[in-house]
């Protein structure tokens, strides 16, 4: 895990409990997340580093100019083609050449 989502993680960890950040993360129950926050998950966490980042993270939207979840990110930039809306349009048009841009659905 990266010391980015790390920091992330303790942040949401304390102030969203185990069970909270585990559903965010999309795991079912929050096991990972005890043994992680113990430092007892032998395992590699760079899996799920990514998804706390996902979960949790912020980027800078260079289109809108503020502080957006990766989440709301992601959802602008995979959608599809929006037909009934130009300002929506504009967005994912400049989504799709983007270097925030994810490469498919977390």
């Amino acid at each position: 895990m990266t010391p980015e989502a790390r920091e992330l993680f303790d942040r949401a960890l304390a102030e969203h409990g185990p069970v909270e950040v585990a559903r965010r993360c999309g795991y079912k129950n929050h096991t990972i997340v005890s043994l992680i926050a113990s430092g007892k998950y032998e395992a590699s966490t760079q899996r799920f580093g990514e998804r706390v980042l996902i979960a949790f993270g912020v980027i800078r939207c260079p289109h809108l100019g503020i502080d957006i979840p990766r989440t709301d990110c992601a959802g602008h930039a995979l959608r599809s083609v929006p037909t009934s809306s130009p300002e929506k349009l504009r967005l994912w048009v400049a989504c799709q050449a983007c270097p925030h841009k994810p490469k498919e659905a977390a």
